[in-house]
């Protein structure tokens, strides 16, 4: 009976936010390997259930604002970088809430 070990076995764990950042921002603006990497990052940032709800705002108000942090993330997603990706975008988001 053959063993096979554990270090034959690639085992891979999902990138990080900061490291799907920093692969998107790698890709020439505007090209289709940007676009779908924004969209995966987009995609798992909204489905970590790590960004800000809102619990005591109002929900129109809060939708907008997100919106705008959405945009402002597609547009400028180096502004990320620093603080940790869903740091930075729940800070700007808050502070945008603060602001209207």
């Amino acid at each position: 009976m053959a063993y096979q070990s554990r270090n034959n076995h690639r085992f891979h764990s999902k990138p990080t936010f900061e490291q799907s950042l920093v692969r998107l921002l790698g890709h020439r603006p505007g090209s289709i390997q940007r676009r779908r990497a924004l969209a995966r990052l987009m995609e798992a940032m909204a489905d970590s259930g790590q960004i800000w709800t809102g619990d005591r705002c109002d929900s129109a108000l809060y939708d907008q604002v997100l919106q705008q942090t959405w945009t402002h993330f597609c547009h400028h997603p180096e502004d990320y970088l620093r603080g940790g990706v869903i740091k930075t975008f729940n800070r700007r988001l808050v502070t945008l809430l603060q602001v209207a």
